[in-house]
């Protein structure tokens, strides 16, 4: 989402008023290999000549993660409208799945310290783990 200047840029047509090197004609193309849906469908910009323009951008790779777009009036003088829209976003809690932390509150410094600094391959059989110390 954001304000990206690019007003030759036809979502609806998906065309570009301009040249074919053109940044707009660059940002399209990217915008389709990517898989990105534009959901602002009307210009939220008025100038001082009374011409509207499409600047702001709503875009997301699934045409069901966004919802309910508002053009809302510009805040203060600003001579952009607010978007207002929700994001949808969906995620799995699993209930009753236990995770496995160490306790750093019942760990043995001294054994620990010992442990680091013996050198590599030094350690005797029957010697803690680190789960024990």
């Amino acid at each position: 989402m954001g304000d990206f200047n690019l007003p030759s840029i036809d979502f609806a047509a998906h065309n570009v008023a301009g040249l074919a090197e053109s940044m707009q004609t660059r940002f399209l193309w990217q915008w389709t290999e990517l898989g990105l849906v534009e959901h602002v469908q009307r210009p939220i910009r008025l100038n001082s000549e009374g011409v509207s323009s499409m600047l702001d951008y709503v875009l997301a790779n699934d045409p069901l993660l966004v919802d309910d777009i508002e053009i809302l009036n510009p805040l203060g003088k600003r001579d952009h409208a607010m978007i207002i829209f929700k994001f949808l976003v969906c995620t799995t809690k699993k209930l009753g799945q236990l995770l496995s932390r160490r306790n750093v509150y019942t760990v043995d410094y001294e054994e620990f310290n010992k442990a680091l600094a013996a050198p590599p391959g030094t350690e005797q059989p029957g010697e803690a783990s680190a789960d024990d110390l």
